[in-house]
Parts: C-alpha cells; structure tokens; sequence
C-alpha cells in the first residue's frame, strides 16, 4: 500500500513493524530512508552522502581501535609496570568494595588483600598464590566462614552423630525377635487344628496362649456353621440387610403371587385361610362361581387373596352392560353421540374449510410490515415498509411510476430507475484469498468508477488497508503484499 501524504502516528506505537529487505541499497534513497540488508545481515540507513550500517548483534572494537591504548600497552609485560599504567594504584586503592591491590616493589607480583592474602605471580607462569589457613589432609568434619572458605577441619566425634529412632534407619535393621535379643515365648511353627469346634473356651489359667488362640479359633468355626442354618444366626446381604429368603412370611408382609386359578373347577384347590398364607393370592384365568368365603362371582382377572382369616376378591373385571344402547363389538356414530349436525373435519388445516365466514373477533393479529390486533377489521401499514433491500429484492420485477415526474400515465420501470429515482446505492461483496496469490479481481459490474472499496477481515471485524488498482467503471483490483489464506478478507465495493 502506498501512502501520498505523511503518516503522524500522533505519539503512538508503531507495533509488529518489518523494515523493507533487500539484498541490495534501493535506488533514488532519501537522507533517513532505511532497509534491512539481507546480504549482510545488517540494517541501513541513508544518511546525508552515503548509507551507514548497524550490526544486528552489537558492537566491539579491537584492543589496536581503542586511541593510544596499544601504544600504552607496549613493553608493558610485568604486573608492576601494568598497574603503574592503571594509575599508580597503592595500598591505599580499594578493590570490589572489599581489599586492596597492590605491586609488591621490585617483583612482578600482585597483591590482594581481603580477609586472607591473595597474590597473582607473574614471574615464570601465571599463578594464583592463597595464604595457608588449614593444614593439608582429609577430613570428615570442616569449619566454613561466611564467605564458605575453609577455616578448619577434624574428624567426626560421638557428640557429632544425633539421636535416631528406628524409622530413619533404612538398613542394616534385624528381621527376627532374637536379632533385638528377645526370647520367643512360644513356638512360631505351632500347628493349629481345624476342628468343628464348641462355644467354650478353657478355663482361666489353665489355657496357653497357644491353646487359647485354638480355641477361639474352635468358637469361630462354630459360629460361621450356624450362620443362615435353621435355628442359627442369620445372615447379611451385601447391603447390610437380613435376607428376605430367611424372613418368615408375617414379617414380610404384602401380596405373595401363587400363580392361575380356575374359578370354574376349583384348580388348584384353594385351601383355607390362615396366618401361614397371609398375603397369597391367585390370578383367576377360567370365570366360575366356586365358593370360596361366600363369594361366587368370580371373572376373569380377577385376584383372590387371603388376609389371614378369609379370602378376599379384588374385582379386575367390571364389564360394561352396554354403550349407547348398544352391547357386544360396539362401533359408534356421530349420531350415537348427539354428534349427527357437526361436519367430520380436521379444522387445524385450513384448507379443509371450504365455506362459511370467520366472525370478526376471530380475527387474527398481523405483524410486520402490516400490524393489526386481534378482531380488528383495520390495518396499518408501516412507514419504513419499503427499504432499500426490499427494492434490491425485486430486481426481477417491475413497478409502475413515472421517471420524469410528469403527469402522464406511470409506465414500467427497472429497479436500477427505481434506484436512481430514490438515490438508492448498490452494494457488491466479495471474498479474497487462496493462500497463495496476492492480486485479486473484483468484477462489482456497478457502471462507475465512483465507488467506495472496504476491506476487513471477517474474523476479526478489523479493517485492512490493501492497494486498489487497475479501477474501471465495473471491475478493480486489490493487491496484497502477503498471500491471504482462504477466504481470510472481504471486499465491499458501494456506489
């Protein structure tokens, strides 16, 4: 994109910026203009006669650069002769807040002084010479100062090794009571039977520990034998609960389903009613008039249950007599019912009413363009009825009017007169991009060349900035510098 005019950014950022790269200076420069290099990897900036270039990665210069430092330097070889050049430095020149550095006179030695001595030997070789603090050898113990330098050294003493319990000692622990020096009271490999057992237990202080664990042991088997056994101890299901299988009847309570019964031959035979069959009842199949606690009407489907001291009837069978007058397969008309006057007509689907008027209150409400309420006979049509896009809807069409304002009878006219008439704009859209070419061509077919170009990106509602070229009265071109993905821009063209 080219901009004629300068662009104040008004104290703003200037934010992702790329400077222009070329592998060469671009022609016809003006004093400011800059580029990146990409030959040299360096960037350019034309200054008043030539282009001057910044290294990317920083700047040093060579000892021989520095003005009159190598000719200071020569001849300089011992560490007296450097200091001296460094600005006859003295005992009394501090060094790195701490020490002090110094030229020991007449040798080519330097000195630092900090809490210990330190001196740097340039005699024969370069060596750092340290002041001796602890003697040499190994030690298990040593003593540091603040600055973590030795300052002494001894071996581990008794008092050095803290106290323990047993959990922070990771190996070497015994395995066995004797490892701890402790007697086994009783054999380990003692042999315990598996009898069927009793619930007693021996007699206080005649037991062994080892008799008294067989002992229990017996109790145990002895209980587990009893549990869901008659006359035992009952046993849980997996929720906690007694199961119902070992319930008794009363306690359960509720119908007991025994099965069919035929009232008409007493099969099976229903037996009296007591407390053991509380809550059974049977299905009757085949209709009879058994009589069973002086009931006789039985049909089918009908339950008879015993509630502990008779049998009951629940009656599932209630038969109709007849319906409208009307007994066996009974089928109905509309005038069984008092029906005969009313038309058989599903009234949900308009087109089946072919005749008759709605009154007025079943009127229905209209909104829209056209509004009115329910039950009202008049309308009212909206002002902003007809927009813009309902014109551009009826380019199919056309409407009477007179495009010469003139009293003569209305003709047709187009939709693009209709437009003109009313100063209507059109609008063309269209999307861009394939990831891969950068020169695109918009064909809006408008007929002028008086047309606003708009383009944004729909993912992110922003506006971008492309070139617009090659502009005719119904195509023009937009230019990117960077291929656009698919379909990434939208182009608008109005006028």
């Amino acid at each position: 994109m080219k901009l004629l005019n300068n662009l104040d950014l008004n104290k703003n950022e200037l934010q992702n910026a790329r400077l222009q790269n070329l592998a060469s200076a671009p022609g016809s420069p003006v004093t400011g203009q800059m580029y990146y290099d990409t030959a040299n990897d360096k960037m350019g900036v034309k200054g008043a006669s030539a282009w001057k270039y910044l290294s990317i990665e920083g700047h040093t210069h060579a000892i021989a650069d520095v003005s009159g430092l190598s000719a200071a330097l020569a001849g300089k070889q011992d560490a007296k002769e450097f200091l001296t050049l460094l600005g006859n430095m003295s005992s009394s020149t501090p060094v790195n807040g701490g020490g002090i550095i110094w030229a020991y006179p007449g040798e080519s030695e330097v000195g630092f002084i900090g809490d210990g001595d330190v001196k740097l030997d340039f005699t024969s070789s370069a060596k750092l010479i340290l002041a001796t603090i602890v003697s040499a050898g190994t030690y298990t113990k040593v003593t540091v100062d603040a600055k973590g330098r030795v300052t002494g050294g001894a071996s581990l003493a008794a008092g050095d090794i803290p106290s323990l319990d047993w959990s922070k000692i990771t190996s070497g622990k015994p395995t066995t009571l004797s490892g701890y020096g402790i007697t086994d009271a009783s054999p380990l490999n003692t042999t315990l039977s598996d009898a069927a057992g009793s619930d007693t237990l021996p007699a206080p202080g005649s037991e062994t520990l080892v008799t008294k664990i067989q002992a229990l042991r017996n109790n145990v088997k002895s209980i587990q034998n009893k549990i869901g056994a008659a006359s035992g101890i009952a046993s849980l299901d997996s929720g906690g609960k007694v199961p119902t299988s070992q319930l008794p009847a009363a306690v359960i309570g509720g119908l007991n389903y025994q099965g069919t019964w035929n009232a008409s031959t007493n099969s099976p035979a229903i037996p009296a009613a007591s407390s053991g069959n509380k809550g059974y009842y049977y299905k009757v199949a085949t209709a009879g008039t058994t009589n069973v606690s002086g009931i006789t009407d039985w049909q089918v489907g009908d339950w008879i249950v015993s509630n502990g001291t008779a049998w009951d009837k629940v009656d599932n069978s209630e038969i109709v007599s007849s319906v409208a007058g009307k007994t066996g397969a009974v089928t109905l008309t509309k005038g069984d019912v008092g029906l005969g006057n009313v038309p058989n007509v599903d009234t949900t689907n308009a087109a089946n009413i072919s005749s008759g008027t709605l009154p007025t209150g079943r009127m229905p409400a209209y909104t829209g363009d056209v509004t009115s309420s329910a039950g009202a006979t008049a309308n009212t049509i909206a002002n902003d009825a007809v927009t813009n896009a309902k014109l551009a809807n009826m380019a199919a069409y056309t409407i009477k009017g007179n495009k010469n304002f003139t009293t003569a009878d209305p003709g047709d006219l187009s939709i693009a007169e209709v437009k003109t008439m009313l100063g209507v704009l059109n609008k063309y859209v269209q999307f861009v991009g394939d990831g891969s070419e950068t020169v695109f061509s918009i064909w809006h077919s408008l007929g002028s060349k008086d047309v606003v170009v708009l383009v944004y990106e729909p993912s992110t509602g922003k506006q971008v900035f492309p070139d617009v070229i090659g502009m005719d009265i119904n195509e023009l071109f937009v230019s990117f510098a960077v291929a656009p993905t698919s379909n990434q821009y939208k182009v608008v063209v109005v006028g």
